[in-house]
């Protein structure tokens, strides 16, 4: 339908007025399909591990350990024969719970072995981590408690970008585990660094040396060659 005449003008200026704004949000985590339908509650919502306690159990701490004056990092074995689990308690168990914290007495052996770290949102589920018992023994216990529905070990994964060289693990200097009687974590981080980047292509890096075997594999292919090298 076409518009003839003053009406038609107006039509244009207001349309001509319009402006389009695009606006980026936040990131936002959608609850999967079981969380969605349970009951969130602020209440449920809480922390309980101390400020100088590990935060996961299945991750090193390291520590400063001095040996003839010098302070050599280690990692400790402080969690050996801890782990973390996620646990969700029967609905009919929460009778007179409130929070989180009062869930400590439905564990196995009144909580004595396992410890409420964390509240996490969802009435009835919490972080609990097990301490002094393997993990057989603790999967073993919350299985017989016949207040919690289902329990997870919450495990950590990390990535890290190792390359496929065969003989990686000599270089120490890299990434040093304790290879060769060396001091573990006592290297460059060269590990730490490729997770954030392995490089461009678009840099050229000089390294003033004797000399390099620029046909050696690990060199060939990135190799800069000058172009312009012999034109005048």
């Amino acid at each position: 339908m076409r518009y003839r005449g003053k009406k038609s003008s107006a039509l244009k200026v207001r349309a001509a007025q319009k402006t389009l704004r695009i606006e980026r949000l936040e990131g936002r985590q959608m609850l999967s399909g079981d969380v969605a339908t349970a009951i969130v509650s602020p209440s449920w919502f809480s922390n309980f591990v101390a400020a100088d306690a590990i935060r996961h159990a299945d991750a090193p701490s390291i520590q400063a350990n001095s040996t003839a004056g010098t302070s050599i990092p280690q990692i400790s074995n402080a969690a050996t024969n801890q782990h973390d689990w996620i646990v969700q308690f029967r609905a009919n168990s929460l009778s007179g719970i409130a929070n989180a914290a009062d869930t400590a007495r439905l564990l196995p052996n009144n909580g004595g072995r396992f410890q409420v770290l964390e509240g996490l949102g969802v009435v009835g589920e919490v972080l609990v981590r097990s301490t002094g018992v393997t993990l057989n023994q603790a999967q073993a216990a919350l299985q017989a408690d016949a207040n919690i529905a289902s329990y997870e070990l919450d495990s950590v994964k990390a990535a890290a970008a190792l390359p496929n060289d065969a003989l990686f693990s000599q270089e120490w200097s890299l990434r040093n585990t304790g290879q060769y009687g060396t001091a573990a974590l006592a290297d460059i981080h060269a590990t730490d660094a490729w997770n954030l980047s392995t490089g461009s292509r678009s840099v050229v890096v000089a390294v003033i040396d004797t000399g390099v075997d620029y046909t050696h594999p690990d060199l060939a292919g990135n190799i800069w060659t000058n172009a312009h090298a012999g034109s005048d």
